[in-house]
């Protein structure tokens, strides 16, 4: 009679772990599809997704992007751009920043990449990590670069340590810059926002929200800053997504950020 209820209990506990097994063999797709997508939840009501890049390819998708090349000099800045300066690896594009450079004759030499398609209202989202090294120039923005009558910026973010010299706290820019008359304008609203983390130690998702009227700026999600923009008012264009770093005249090191992914959503519902 013992020997029948252990074999019977046994029996059932072989079941029990088989049916576990089972169960976990079932929910890891699931997982591992949730963590590769990895939706935002800051993303407003009545938005879809029109474009992005998870960088989860190995390589720079070509029918999206260009890459950002030529020289930057003056303004404090002083670098070239080359192609072989953006690499994607485990999943995150990478932007590196030479100093030095002896691929562009002794002189620093950064990177970027342009987005081929271009887009105007909506929330743009990208999770970054920006350089440690100082006097590197990294940047989330997006830029008319079809008609050069009608040039529209907006930067959801600039990072560089000469925003920092003043009073030692780490910032970012969050601008909105017109060129359509010859000249670069900053308008009224563009500030140096105060970061109360290190954007160099770890991921964090910046954002804008660009409307008719106005432009909106988020860091992880909390409301950063709003600058009055309205079409009656300026010219505005439809915009390439600009992942770029350039070095200043002051780069002494080499550096690197990095971007998880990109995307663009547009309104569907009103």
């Amino acid at each position: 009679m013992k020997s029948n209820f252990l074999f019977w209990v046994g029996t059932a506990c072989i079941y029990a772990i088989i049916a576990c097994s089972a169960k976990l063999h079932q929910r890891e797709p699931s997982l591992k599809a949730s963590a590769q997508l990895s939706p935002s939840q800051f993303v407003p009501d009545g938005y879809d997704l029109a474009f992005s890049d998870e960088f989860n390819t190995g390589k720079l998708d070509i029918t999206k992007w260009e890459y950002r090349l030529g020289e930057k000099f003056g303004g404090g800045y002083a670098s070239v751009q080359i192609a072989a300066n953006v690499t994607i690896k485990s999943g995150k594009l990478i932007v590196k920043g030479v100093f030095n450079d002896t691929r562009t004759g002794g002189r620093n030499s950064g990177g970027g990449i342009i987005s081929k398609q271009h887009f105007k209202y909506g929330y743009y989202e990208a999770r970054a990590k920006m350089q440690r090294t100082e006097w590197w120039h990294s940047a989330f923005w997006t830029f008319n670069n079809i008609n050069a009558s009608r040039k529209t910026e907006i930067d959801v973010f600039e990072r560089d340590n000469a925003y920092d010299v003043d009073d030692g706290v780490l910032k970012i820019r969050q601008n909105i810059i017109q060129h359509s008359s010859g000249k670069a304008i900053t308008l009224k609203g563009s500030v140096k926002h105060p970061l109360t983390f290190d954007p160099a130690k770890s991921f964090h998702i910046y954002g804008m929200l660009w409307n008719k009227d106005e432009v909106k700026f988020y860091v992880d999600g909390e409301l950063t800053n709003t600058i009055p923009y309205a079409v009656s008012v300026y010219p505005q264009d439809e915009n390439a997504i600009w992942l770029s770093m350039i070095g200043k005249n002051k780069t002494l090191a080499n550096g690197e950020c990095y971007f998880d992914y990109v995307r663009y959503y547009k309104e569907t519902k009103k």
